[in-house]
């Protein structure tokens, strides 16, 4: 039997039928008992040895202002605290109002606007200004742990990525509030790399190029004590240059022998900080991370990678191409679909795809196609020849779309009505609005939770990832979650002694 032939009018159906269903409880699952930032405390410290002060993050990673969307900022804040103290605001709840700026050699102006939430603002300015989203989130971070603090100061707010705020005076009140900061320091960070448009005969004459000069050997404090001396740093690119412009001091020993704590009384922190930070959430910063290559090999292809995958995989990644971008290359792949393809024709037919439907459905589930990897589930699950070999009977077919779907039996009452909805509808229909319920998005992110992060999922991932599983489709969603920085961390533990 050739299952491929009716797929057509199956995807076509899954809008096409409204049934309003009543007196059907999908029950949420339990809430979970592992928060991720248990799983964060459980992490791989990174290598002390990999910092080069020459270089402390890429280019690629540094002026990367897309490197996140607003959705996937408010996900990681709200990752970060799962609640406030009461009285206070964190930043993952901030909101406030922004002001108009121009178009500049630096940035592409900024939209002021009301009431903007903080994951919208560092978008925005990150877009402007060509600034990574999470170069932001991991400078306030180190300048005032505002990211992960439960009560926040209004200082914290103010001085939130510690632009104007001099070692040795004040901070300028002019340049204070959340959105001051963050567009200033993104601004400058893009000055200090002296774009077209600034230097002599502008009006942007500060030399800033020729401060720490790319190519060259320079004498940087270890602390701002000069007496306690000073590192010769080859600064090698660009984001590193700028980074020691906005915090003028390279770590000691002592600082780099005591990652997470102190030094000695001419240790400094500032790029030792950002660079353990943005390793701790996002990865290298030099751009390659080969654990979490091999992480995606095993996890989606289930398989070790040969050592020619991992470098061109790497590879990307040092040029600064996304891990959610790679994910759902991963995703989209003949290997990939292969794979799931032919489970689940082994799940509901008990046997292998015949060689045609095995091309069909790659050819109609890859990139571009009209339909996603996971409605192949869903059209075994309603197929004929999976029907027949229920013995065509409407309640166990109800009893088995149960099972898979939601991993529960079906009541007395469900297969009542629901054998009532595939005598009347169809069994496409059963299948579409049990898969369409909440219960099933919450167990759907809650595998995704089990296959990727080895947990299962706590309730604010519930509560955010259910819906879009809906809105968005399950790859985007499985894309999302290998670019949180749990997954990375994960892989290090997985894979030690890999970037």
């Amino acid at each position: 039997m050739n299952l491929a032939r009716s797929t057509r009018g199956f995807i076509a159906a899954s809008t096409a039928i409204v049934i309003i269903v009543s007196g059907l409880a999908l029950a949420a699952p339990a809430a979970a008992s592992t928060s991720a930032a248990a799983a964060q405390d459980m992490r791989a410290a990174p290598p002390a040895s990999e910092f080069d002060p020459g270089y402390i993050i890429s280019d690629a990673l540094f002026f990367n202002g897309t490197a996140m969307n607003e959705a996937d900022v408010q996900y990681f804040l709200n990752s970060q605290v799962s609640s406030c103290v009461s009285g206070y605001t964190c930043l993952k709840d901030y909101r406030g109002n922004t002001g108009n700026q121009p178009v500049t050699p630096m940035c592409n102006g900024y939209a002021g606007a009301n009431d903007e939430s903080a994951a919208r603002i560092i978008v925005k300015v990150a877009q402007s200004c060509g600034i990574s989203p999470k170069v932001l989130l991991v400078l306030m971070q180190k300048e005032q742990s505002l990211v992960t603090s439960r009560a926040p100061s209004q200082y914290q707010y103010s001085a939130a990525t510690g632009f104007g705020c001099p070692d040795d005076s004040p901070c300028d009140s002019s340049k204070a509030g959340l959105f001051n900061q963050l567009f200033n320091a993104a601004y400058y960070f893009k000055r200090y790399t002296g774009p077209a448009g600034t230097g002599p005969g502008t009006d942007y004459t500060t030399n800033w190029p020729a401060r720490y000069p790319v190519g060259q050997t320079s004498a940087i404090l270890y602390n701002p004590d000069s007496s306690c001396g000073t590192k010769n740093v080859y600064i090698r690119n660009q984001a590193t240059h700028a980074l020691y412009i906005y915090t003028p001091y390279t770590p000691n020993q002592a600082a780099m022998n005591n990652l997470y704590g102190l030094g000695d009384s001419c240790s400094a922190y500032g790029n030792r900080n950002f660079w353990r930070i943005y390793y701790d959430w996002f990865g290298n910063p030099s751009g390659g991370d080969t654990a979490f290559v091999k992480a995606l090999f095993a996890d989606l292809l289930g398989r070790t990678p040969q050592p020619a995958d991992v470098a061109v995989w790497n590879s990307a990644l040092i040029a600064g191409r996304s891990k959610s971008s790679i994910a759902t290359q991963f995703l989209y792949t003949r290997e990939y679909l292969t794979i799931r393809i032919q489970a689940s024709y082994q799940t509901f037919l008990g046997r292998a795809a015949e060689p045609s439907g095995l091309e069909y459905w790659i050819s109609i589930t890859g990139a571009g196609g009209v339909a996603s990897i996971d409605d192949v589930d869903q059209f075994f699950l309603r197929s004929d020849e999976y029907y027949v070999n229920l013995g065509s009977r409407p309640d166990q077919f109800v009893e088995n779309v149960f099972q898979y779907v939601l991993k529960r039996s079906a009541s007395e009452n469900d297969k009542l009505y629901w054998s009532q909805i595939t005598e009347e509808y169809g069994r496409g229909a059963v299948v579409r609005f049990v898969y369409a319920s909440t219960e099933s998005s919450y167990l759907r992110a809650n595998a995704m939770y089990q296959k990727l992060l080895g947990r299962d999922i706590e309730e604010n991932g519930k509560l955010y990832w259910g819906p879009l599983i809906s809105s968005l489709g399950d790859n985007v969603i499985r894309a999302a979650i290998v670019n949180a920085p749990e997954y990375s961390l994960r892989a290090r533990t997985r894979f030690p002694g890999d970037d």
